[in-house]
């Protein structure tokens, strides 16, 4: 879905794409190619293949740390711990990121230094994520194994039946993806009480209760609030199919 940026976080800067590597509550898991966005009011960490999304306002920040060498890492760090990214592609602009900050919020501390980095990263962590982004592949090729893998409709058909027989309703959800109008935005709890069917644009639909209301809702911008439960892991799988599909 189109993803409308908050005026909250007012005017975009610029942009630049990092591997996102994690270090934030709101955004787990390695993300390859993640939007790294510098706004007039903070700092926007994101990806379209993947729900979630980190969000900084600029005071929630203590410095900005670039470590070069071998391989090329911001990390971040603000008030609750630090946000780790790596530079994605040759023609990422690292210095572009960082004097986008300086100019952006220029009380924000950026440090430069060579580093081996061998001592940033927390390999048992890492491998611990890839591992996990390898096991949903897996499920998710499992539940369209027999499908035509060029027909979108044939595989929309089967999550949808797919997740009607294996989600447990009602359950609480988020809305985790800025909406364009209407009433429900993001950051809204709902209550979703049932599969509705699909479409091609917006995915598997779900019928939803938020405040005494019925809606249908696309189920792609919803995040379980129960993150220990089958429910969780069913709907970021299909979220990140229908992300990459």
């Amino acid at each position: 879905m189109l993803q409308i940026i908050r005026s909250e976080y007012g005017r975009e800067i610029n942009v630049f794409e990092f591997d996102y590597l994690g270090g934030h509550a709101k955004l787990e898991g390695v993300i390859l190619n993640a939007a790294v966005k510098v706004f007039e009011n903070g700092l926007y960490i994101g990806s379209v293949l993947k729900s979630g999304h980190a969000y900084l306002k600029w005071d929630e920040i203590i410095d900005i740390v670039y470590l070069y060498g071998k391989r090329e890492t911001i990390v971040i760090k603000y008030s609750k711990g630090k946000v780790l990214l790596e530079k994605a592609k040759q023609e990422v602009n690292m210095e572009g990121l960082l004097n986008s900050v300086m100019e952006t919020a220029p009380d924000i501390t950026v440090i430069r230094k060579a580093c081996c980095q061998n001592d940033l990263y927390d390999p048992e962590i890492t491998e611990k994520r890839l591992a996990e982004f390898d096991i949903q592949d897996k499920r998710i090729e499992k539940i369209l194994e027999d499908v035509d893998q060029d027909n979108v409709i044939e595989m929309l058909d089967t999550w949808t039946g797919y997740l009607e027989d294996h989600l447990e309703f009602p359950f609480e959800a988020e809305i985790d993806s800025p909406q364009e109008g209407g009433f429900l935005k993001i950051g809204n709890r709902l209550k979703v009480n049932g599969i509705k069917g699909y479409n091609d644009l917006y995915g598997v639909m779900v019928s939803v209760t938020y405040k005494g209301g019925k809606y249908s809702f696309p189920l792609f911008d919803l995040e379980v609030v129960d993150k220990n439960s089958v429910n969780y892991t069913l709907v970021d799988d299909f979220s990140v199919w229908f992300a990459n599909r």
